[in-house]
């Protein structure tokens, strides 16, 4: 009888113990300005073909944010960069801006292991209150224009940035 208790006691003592150390569920939800999201876990499968890179092509690169099941090493960042993909700006959590070479392989993006790949929304890249037309007064200007300041993930030339700016109707003024 006494070793019986003991061994229930010792069960569920570890039992409690391994309970209090458990690691809560991995947070995946990307912290913005504009809100939270959770971006869909879409690796597994992904071709260089699917929407998320012919979307965000610009200049021979796509431009993506990239989520990690955790976040990279220094190692793996430097995985990533020789096979054409550099993280630049990080987002909370886990999750990196990223300038990814035409010529990279997808395989890469599992190797690290990548969670999800994704486009950030034009909600998420500016401030809440400019989604509904509200803009500061010094920044309205006549004909219904209003000077904004665009901060793109690399250098341009400003004939690439006009260029690309002219065709949704934008004018750029310096």
């Amino acid at each position: 009888m006494r070793l019986f208790i003991k061994a229930c006691l010792t069960f569920l003592l570890s039992f409690f113990a391994a309970a209090g150390f458990a690691q809560p569920p991995a947070d995946y939800n990307i912290n913005l300005h504009s809100g939270k999201f959770v971006p869909e876990a879409n690796i597994k499968g992904i071709t260089k073909n699917a929407a998320v890179f012919s979307d965000s092509k610009f200049q021979n690169k796509y431009y993506v944010a990239i989520q990690f099941s955790k976040l990279p090493t220094d190692k793996e960042k430097q995985l990533l960069q020789n096979n054409g993909i550099v993280l630049m700006d990080y987002l909370p959590a886990n999750a990196y801006l990223a300038a990814v070479s035409t010529g990279f392989n997808t395989a890469v993006l599992q190797a690290v292991p990548a969670r999800a790949v994704f486009r950030l929304k034009g909600a998420h890249k500016t401030v809440p209150a400019f989604m509904q037309g509200k803009f500061p007064e010094h920044a309205i200007k006549s004909n219904g224009t209003v000077d904004l300041v665009i901060t793109t993930y690399e250098r341009f030339s400003l004939a690439e940035v006009n260029t690309a700016l002219a065709s949704v109707g934008a004018q750029v003024l310096e």
